[in-house]
């Protein structure tokens, strides 16, 4: 319940204080602080489609999995360590001056963009380990211990890893005003993850002549909702800024987990399948400062951007394999998770 309050304040402020400081300009009188063509720090009627290439590193915090449990009740094999990850983004977009005087333009500005962008990273693990001592794994149907009580192991190796591509739709304004330091940049759209987790598990046994207990796991969430988000810029000097950037995202998400077991200790053929699908509304939010540096006075100029920041994710997937007696069959849990990022991107104007 607190979880779900906490979650419903925070995409309920992000949404009020979006909305109000829009709004608010026509009522605190922004809008007529919004400069006309004659004196625009910018030339009107621009039209040029743009690329923006960035490259960071993002330092992902992966849940922790814990397969079976040694004598000492220990856990027999544990992975899901935190490291930090090469990030790749890509962006393509479309500026334009829109001329029309619409509650579009109060809200962002005559300076109008339509973005498409994209992001991709892979982290990998890897883990052996051997000289166990004693232990025991449970089918991951939760029908019991693979072997009548523990027995003395000789090996594991578990490898895992997680997958995120990102995309987001975006329609992105700019407020300019009559303070030739402050801009407003907000900005709405539509967007999509999906987020591959893949766990694949070996043990083997010293007292069997079939000795191998093999476990395959892959977890597939989808993410999809709206965001909304803006990014306050101080232009220190004409071609240098530094910004604070917020996007908050309502998400639906959507887990499905495959499971597969081979457990060939002693006898062959005791093959377990597990089917598993978990879906709820979630959020993510991300919270970015950085500086950005035009190389020439035109509006076409390239720029270089350079960013910092945390990513909140509501839900992170979280695999439960049974572990004691009693468990339930594996499936999957979600976990509120922080992670952290840095990026350098390079946007090009095209034409």
């Amino acid at each position: 319940m607190f979880k779900k309050s906490v979650f419903i304040a925070t995409v309920g402020v992000a949404c009020i204080g979006i909305s109000s400081m829009s709004y608010a300009a026509s009522f605190a009188g922004w809008d007529k602080m919004i400069m006309p063509p004659s004196t625009r720090r910018q030339p009107v009627n621009y039209r040029y489609p743009y690329i923006r290439v960035g490259v960071g590193g993002y330092y992902v915090r992966n849940p922790k999995v814990e397969i079976g449990t040694l004598s000492d009740t220990s856990p027999l094999a544990t992975i899901g360590t935190s490291k930090l990850t090469p990030r790749f983004n890509l962006a393509v977009g479309y500026a334009f001056y829109n001329q029309n005087t619409s509650w579009v333009t109060k809200i962002f500005g005559h300076d109008n963009a339509v973005e498409l962008k994209l992001d991709y990273l892979n982290s990998k693990e890897h883990k052996t380990n051997s000289n166990l001592g004693v232990g025991q794994v449970w089918f991951i149907d939760g029908s019991g211990t693979v072997t009548a009580g523990a027995q003395p192991l000789t090996s594991f190796k578990l490898d895992s890893s997680h997958r995120y591509i990102n995309t987001g739709l975006y329609y992105k304004g700019k407020w300019i005003t009559s303070n030739p330091k402050i801009d407003f940049l907000p900005r709405v759209g539509a967007v999509f993850t999906n987020l591959r987790e893949k766990y694949d598990y070996s043990l083997v046994y010293q007292s069997f002549v079939l000795t191998t207990d093999v476990e395959n796991y892959k977890i597939t969430t989808d993410y999809y909702g709206l965001a909304a988000g803006g990014r306050l810029a101080c232009n220190v000097k004409p071609r240098c800024a530094v910004f604070g950037d917020i996007e908050a995202q309502l998400l639906r998400a959507s887990s499905s987990l495959k499971a597969y077991q081979n457990a060939a200790v002693g006898v062959p053929g005791n093959q377990r399948n597990v089917s598993y699908h978990h879906a709820k509304i979630t959020y993510r939010a991300i919270a970015a400062v950085g500086g950005e540096y035009k190389l020439n006075n035109k509006i076409t100029s390239p720029s270089v951007e350079i960013k910092g920041g945390i990513d909140r994710w509501g839900y992170d997937p979280h695999l439960v394999p049974p572990n004691n007696a009693g468990s339930r069959s594996v499936y999957v849990a979600g976990n509120a998770q922080n992670n952290l990022f840095a990026d350098v991107e390079v946007t090009v104007p095209i034409g």
